[in-house]
């Protein structure tokens, strides 16, 4: 691990000098952030603990669970392989550059064993945020939320946020007065929340006045959408805040570009469903002629350490026995696959009661009687029919 460790720090420094090196089109800063990045997929496929050298030193984590954290915990993670990497696919991944700030939004598919708990598969979205500093760029936010189809119970967070927002009694998140960058931007937010607290009409102004044309959201089901399809939801109705409030807000400011971090805390009624929770959120705000714009926000539930992240899934039951349930599962589909040729009817006694089955032509067949008289016709009319190419692929 360590000579491993130690290569792959000299080919990350030799690679960042040498497309430092390049022309300076107006793409530079999207190819060098694409570049790293695909160096840190390959640190991630090996394990390697030379992936720390590309955090920064002031690097906010946070993970799949809503969980914050820094450098040093992160770096131990990895020194003591708590989370390890047995596969990894990245698609849809896109960066958008402003100066020295570059923002990473992906698609990750990864199989790893967390915390000594049985490989699992995690299909997540991530936001990776790049700062470049003295010439070099380094990691300063890293995010991810698990794609599922609903957003789990995630009501962890709300004690950190006390009392609901109202427009009469509307709290402040940062300090009395914007002195500094860092507290302008959080009266931003303010603004933004006391926003919503109003009319539909205050917020859709408020939405469309606050974000950047390239606005990108990663909401808590790890679904991405665009600046124009939330206005669409607002706009007809489809999502309505109830109340919210903002806690453990916290700001950094990179010359032109400020990133936000915090928890949000909301009561709202989504396709007519009403529900409450919390996600730890993080948003990226650029100046452009002297305003500020959101570009970036992506919301993670906070669910307890205990619990499974969202958009996870065991590889085997309880992962004490996988190897065993593979096997066996192979052989059950070499036998179906075996009673398909003898073309004898035999191999409906593989399928569930409540099975579904679709052909080649895209015809549904619903329960196993109809699954049986499917296989009747196709015994009578294929019966010199054999399989050309056995089933190769599985996933567990």
């Amino acid at each position: 691990m360590r000579v491993r460790s130690i290569v792959a720090s000299v080919i990350l420094l030799a690679g960042q000098q040498a497309l430092g090196q390049s022309a300076s089109p107006a793409n530079e800063e999207v190819r060098m952030v694409l570049a790293l990045e695909e160096q840190m997929d390959a640190l991630l496929r090996s394990n390697s603990d030379a992936r720390i050298a590309l955090w920064a030193d002031d690097l906010v984590y946070i993970t799949n669970h809503g969980l914050v954290l820094d450098k040093a915990r992160v770096a131990k993670q990895v020194s003591t392989d708590q989370v390890h990497v047995e596969s990894l696919e990245v698609t849809e991944r896109k960066v958008r550059a402003y100066g020295d700030l570059a923002v990473v939004t992906a698609l990750e598919h990864m199989r790893a064993n967390y915390h000594q708990r049985g490989l699992r598969d995690f299909v997540q979205r991530y936001t990776r945020v790049w700062a470049r500093r003295g010439g070099k760029w380094q990691i300063v936010l890293y995010q991810s939320t698990g794609v599922t189809s609903t957003l789990p119970p995630n009501r962890a967070g709300l004690e950190a946020c006390g009392p609901e927002t109202t427009a009469e009694s509307f709290p402040r998140n940062g300090a009395a007065s914007p002195e500094t960058p860092e507290q302008m931007i959080l009266t931003l937010e303010d603004e933004i929340l006391k926003a919503n607290a109003l009319t539909l009409e205050a917020r859709l102004a408020a939405l469309a006045s606050s974000t950047g044309d390239d606005y990108v959201a990663i909401n808590g089901n790890g679904v991405l959408s665009d600046k124009a399809f939330a206005v669409h939801l607002y706009g007809v109705g489809r999502y309505k805040i109830l109340s919210e409030k903002k806690a453990e807000m916290r700001a950094r400011i990179f010359g032109e570009t400020a990133i936000v971090s915090g928890i949000w805390c909301f009561t709202r009624l989504r396709e007519g469903k009403e529900s409450s929770g919390a996600l730890r959120f993080s948003h990226v705000w650029v100046r452009r002629s002297g305003k500020w714009v959101l570009v970036s926000w992506q919301g993670t539930p906070i669910v307890p350490r205990e619990e499974f992240a969202p958009g996870s899934t065991p590889v085997g039951p309880g992962d004490t026995n996988r190897t065993q349930d593979e096997a066996a599962i192979r052989k059950l589909i070499a036998d179906h696959n075996a009673a398909f040729d003898r073309h004898d009817g035999s191999g409906i006694v593989y399928f569930a009661d409540d099975a579904d089955s679709r052909n080649i032509v895209g015809n549904f067949f619903t329960g196993k009687g109809e699954i049986e008289k499917l296989d009747v016709a196709l015994n009578k009319s294929f019966a010199n029919v054999q399989r050309t190419k056995p089933s190769r692929e599985f996933r567990f």
